[in-house]
Order: C-alpha cells, then sequence, then structure tokens
C-alpha cells in the first residue's frame, strides 16, 4: 500500500521540536552520566545508546522538517536509522 497521507505542516514542524527536545534532553542526561567517571567506566556501552537515541531523535526531527521527507531520509547520518526508513518509505 503506498498512499500519501496528508500532515499539515504545523503537526509536523511541532512533531520535529517534540523530537529535538528530547534529544536535547538525552544528550544532557548522558553528558551528566559521563561527567562521573566511575559511572562512565562501568556503563560506557550504555551511554553509547543514550548518544545513538540523542542523534536519531535529531536526525527524525530533520526529516520532518525537510520539504520533502521522503528525499530527506537520504540525508540521514545514521546507517541504520536510515535504513530502516528507506525500508519504510517503500513499504
Amino acid at each position: 500500500m503506498n498512499e500519501a497521507l496528508s500532515v499539515s505542516r504545523g503537526l509536523m514542524e511541532g512533531t520535529a521540536d517534540a523530537l529535538e527536545d528530547l534529544s536535547h534532553e538525552v544528550e544532557g542526561l548522558g553528558a551528566a552520566l559521563c561527567a562521573a567517571p566511575d559511572i562512565a567506566a562501568r556503563y560506557l556501552d550504555q551511554l553509547q545508546g543514550v548518544d545513538r537515541i540523542a542523534q536519531s531523535l535529531e536526525q527524525l526531527a530533520h526529516v520532518l522538517r525537510a520539504p520533502q521527507p521522503d528525499e530527506a531520509v537520504d540525508t540521514v547520518r545514521l546507517p541504520h536509522l536510515q535504513a530502516q526508513l528507506r525500508e519504510a518509505r517503500h513499504a
């Protein structure tokens, strides 16, 4: 099924703003946890996951803000997210 979905630009922008706000919150959380050397050393893999989440939220906001979101998928910098969005675009 390849039907165009009609969504207002305002809703897209508002959703992008919310995703970007969450991205900044997650980045701040990660930075605070990294500031504690004992926590950073013990939870390095998890903190990298926190960073990946923040970056993903930011990239999703970028796609939603683009004049042509379908085309913006090809500019996503995270390979796993780009692949997921490309698959969704062709579903």
